[in-house]
């Protein structure tokens, strides 16, 4: 049986995709960018701080340029469209059912990587959220102290030994590394391998991914060529290898 996604969420998500299909359509608020015609070259000395195994730099500058100008005239203004279509409940119950569905990769990762106790908590949040917490729209089991303990394949990797391997920029996704990327990919298709059947009749939805994508860029503050420094490029890879070495050690 083919399940039916309501119809106020069928709309959104429709409205949404169709924001993400428009370019160039950025209203008069829209924040101001300055970017230069390149990313500014890193220099050759006294910048040690942000060294990092990047060997693919032009081709992770030119995806981060991409990635600027689809942020900008797409995602954006489909984030602001949503915004102003969407209840406020409505939106924060959205973000909580993606939270939800995100726990599954939660469990498996955390049952990989031999952690009993960040299983049980990913198993208590899905099983709970998503009876009580009417399919995730809702997060009781947040509101009992049992919050996310996110858990992703790149970590999965990590945890076994395997190196990050070089930086990388990936079109539309952003920051990751040669062992992170295929564990981004991955985990979307083994979501349709292991989740209940009530999740993943939808999973794959054209409507349900634009509103995912849409969701997710709302709940990221980060803003391209808003940090201040002509080196935004070095700064974020910095940013990002710190804190997945973080991630993988905790």
């Amino acid at each position: 049986m083919r399940l039916r996604i309501p119809e106020p969420i069928k709309k959104i998500a429709l409205l949404a995709a169709c924001a993400l299909a428009v370019t160039g359509c950025a209203s008069n608020e829209e924040i101001e960018y300055t970017i230069p015609a390149r990313v500014a070259p890193v220099p050759d000395e006294g910048w040690s701080m942000m060294s990092a195994y990047d060997p693919w730099n032009g081709m992770n500058r030119s995806f981060y340029n991409f990635n600027y100008r689809v942020d900008r005239w797409v995602l954006l203004p489909a984030v602001r469209g949503y915004r102003a279509i969407t209840p406020d409940p409505l939106e924060r119950g959205i973000t909580n059912f993606f939270a939800n569905i995100r726990e599954v990769n939660y469990f498996i990762n955390s049952v990989f990587q031999l952690a009993p106790r960040k299983a049980g908590n990913a198993a208590l949040r899905f099983g709970m959220n998503s009876t009580i917490g009417l399919l995730g729209f809702t997060d009781p089991a947040g509101a009992m102290g049992f919050t996310p303990m996110p858990e992703d394949l790149g970590q999965t990797f990590g945890y076994w030994g395997v190196p990050a391997g070089p930086y990388f920029v990936m079109p539309l996704l952003g920051p990751s590394t040669a062992r992170d990327a295929p564990g981004t990919i991955i985990e979307f298709f083994w979501f349709g391998l292991f989740a209940p059947k009530i999740f993943r009749d939808f999973w794959g939805h054209p409507a349900v991914t634009a509103l995912r994508i849409v969701d997710t860029r709302k709940n990221v503050p980060f803003r391209y060529y808003q940090t201040g420094s002509p080196f935004e490029y070095e700064f974020v890879r910095f940013l990002y290898l710190t804190y997945r070495d973080l991630e993988i050690a905790r």
